[in-house]
Protein backbone atom coordinates (compact mmCIF):
# COMPACT_ATOMS: atom_id res chain seq x y z
CA UNK A 1 0.00 0.00 0.00
CA UNK A 2 1.27 3.43 -0.67
CA UNK A 3 -0.22 6.98 -0.31
CA UNK A 4 -1.31 8.70 -3.79
CA UNK A 5 1.37 11.40 -2.91
CA UNK A 6 4.23 8.65 -2.46
CA UNK A 7 3.30 6.80 -5.68
CA UNK A 8 4.01 10.07 -7.43
CA UNK A 9 7.11 10.38 -5.72
CA UNK A 10 7.99 6.77 -7.34
CA UNK A 11 11.50 6.74 -8.13
CA UNK A 12 10.83 3.92 -10.78
CA UNK A 13 7.92 3.28 -12.62
CA UNK A 14 5.27 1.47 -11.18
CA UNK A 15 3.27 -1.11 -12.88
CA UNK A 16 0.35 -1.67 -10.26
CA UNK A 17 -0.04 -1.79 -6.51
CA UNK A 18 -1.93 -3.32 -3.56
CA UNK A 19 -4.42 -2.10 -1.40
CA UNK A 20 -7.10 -2.96 0.81
CA UNK A 21 -10.66 -3.12 -0.99
CA UNK A 22 -14.16 -4.24 0.22
CA UNK A 23 -17.60 -3.49 1.55
CA UNK A 24 -15.95 -1.62 4.29
CA UNK A 25 -12.50 -0.25 2.75
CA UNK A 26 -13.74 1.64 -0.38
CA UNK A 27 -11.39 4.55 -0.03
CA UNK A 28 -9.94 3.47 -2.72
CA UNK A 29 -12.22 4.66 -4.89
CA UNK A 30 -12.52 8.13 -4.17
CA UNK A 31 -8.39 8.63 -5.13
CA UNK A 32 -7.99 8.62 -8.76
CA UNK A 33 -4.10 8.86 -8.22
CA UNK A 34 -3.51 5.42 -9.40
CA UNK A 35 -6.35 5.65 -12.74
CA UNK A 36 -4.28 8.71 -13.56
CA UNK A 37 -0.40 6.79 -13.80
CA UNK A 38 -1.98 4.00 -15.33
CA UNK A 39 -1.00 2.11 -12.27
CA UNK A 40 -2.92 -1.35 -11.97
CA UNK A 41 -4.60 -2.29 -8.50
CA UNK A 42 -4.58 -5.38 -7.03
CA UNK A 43 -7.06 -5.89 -4.37
CA UNK A 44 -7.07 -7.46 -1.34
CA UNK A 45 -9.03 -8.62 1.51
CA UNK A 46 -12.22 -8.55 -0.24
CA UNK A 47 -14.09 -10.31 2.57
CA UNK A 48 -13.13 -7.59 5.18
CA UNK A 49 -11.02 -10.04 7.19
CA UNK A 50 -13.41 -12.53 7.43
CA UNK A 51 -15.78 -10.76 8.87
CA UNK A 52 -18.23 -11.12 5.81
CA UNK A 53 -17.51 -14.49 6.19
CA UNK A 54 -19.36 -15.72 9.63
CA UNK A 55 -21.59 -13.01 11.39
CA UNK A 56 -20.80 -14.94 14.60
CA UNK A 57 -16.71 -13.81 14.00
CA UNK A 58 -18.17 -10.55 16.29
CA UNK A 59 -19.12 -12.39 19.18
CA UNK A 60 -15.81 -14.81 19.34
CA UNK A 61 -13.56 -12.30 19.49
CA UNK A 62 -12.30 -10.90 23.05
CA UNK A 63 -12.37 -7.57 23.70
CA UNK A 64 -8.63 -6.69 23.72
CA UNK A 65 -8.39 -8.53 20.20
CA UNK A 66 -6.27 -6.41 17.52
CA UNK A 67 -8.31 -7.66 14.49
CA UNK A 68 -11.21 -5.48 16.12
CA UNK A 69 -10.91 -2.33 14.04
CA UNK A 70 -13.50 0.80 14.42
CA UNK A 71 -14.45 0.21 11.46
CA UNK A 72 -15.91 -2.97 11.68
CA UNK A 73 -17.40 -3.11 15.17
CA UNK A 74 -20.15 -1.17 16.64
CA UNK A 75 -22.78 0.57 13.62
CA UNK A 76 -21.32 -1.88 11.14
CA UNK A 77 -22.02 -4.75 12.76
CA UNK A 78 -25.84 -4.02 12.61
CA UNK A 79 -24.77 -3.50 8.90
CA UNK A 80 -22.99 -6.73 8.47
CA UNK A 81 -26.12 -8.62 9.69
CA UNK A 82 -28.16 -6.70 7.62
CA UNK A 83 -25.59 -7.77 4.63
CA UNK A 84 -26.28 -11.52 6.31
CA UNK A 85 -29.96 -11.41 5.90
CA UNK A 86 -30.01 -9.82 2.54
CA UNK A 87 -27.72 -12.98 1.25
CA UNK A 88 -30.19 -15.20 3.25
CA UNK A 89 -33.39 -13.54 1.06
CA UNK A 90 -31.15 -14.07 -1.84
CA UNK A 91 -30.43 -18.00 -1.41
CA UNK A 92 -26.72 -16.59 -1.45
CA UNK A 93 -23.65 -17.00 1.11
CA UNK A 94 -22.36 -14.02 2.29
CA UNK A 95 -19.05 -14.08 0.05
CA UNK A 96 -21.03 -15.12 -2.91
CA UNK A 97 -22.90 -11.82 -2.50
CA UNK A 98 -19.58 -9.79 -1.67
CA UNK A 99 -17.71 -11.30 -3.91
CA UNK A 100 -20.62 -11.19 -7.04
Amino acid sequence: ECTPSELRRAVHPITAIQMEWSLQSRYLEADATARELGVGIVAYSPMCRGFFGAIDAFDKLEDNDRTLQPRIVGPSKAKVARFFNLAKAKSVTPAQLTLG
